[in-house]
C-alpha cells in the first residue's frame, strides 16, 4: 500500500503494510483493502506506519487530514516534523 505524506515544502511517498491514526472518532489501524473515507487526525498527535521492510516510523504533526482508498494514503499536513 502506498503512503504519501505532504506539507507546503515536503513530499514523502512509502510503501507501508498498516498506518495507525488518532481521529476524533478514536483510534484506526488502516490496511491495504480499507474502506474509502476522509478524515481529521486529532492534533498534535504522531502517526505511525511499519514499512514494507517491517521497520516502523512515527511522523508528528500539528494539523493534518487523511484521504484513505483501497490501496492508497494520503496525509495533509501543515508542517513536517
Amino acid at each position: 500500500m502506498e503512503l504519501v505524506i505532504l506539507s507546503p515544502r515536503h513530499k514523502q511517498t512509502e510503501t507501508i503494510v498498516w498506518l495507525e491514526i488518532q481521529t476524533p472518532s478514536g483510534e484506526f489501524v488502516i490496511k491495504n483493502g480499507h474502506a474509502p473515507m476522509i478524515i481529521n487526525l486529532l492534533p498534535d498527535y504522531p502517526f505511525t506506519f511499519m514499512l514494507d521492510n517491517g521497520i516502523q516510523k512515527s511522523v508528528h504533526s500539528r494539523r493534518a487530514m487523511v484521504s484513505i482508498l483501497r490501496n492508497q494514503i494520503t496525509i495533509f499536513m501543515d508542517e513536517h516534523e
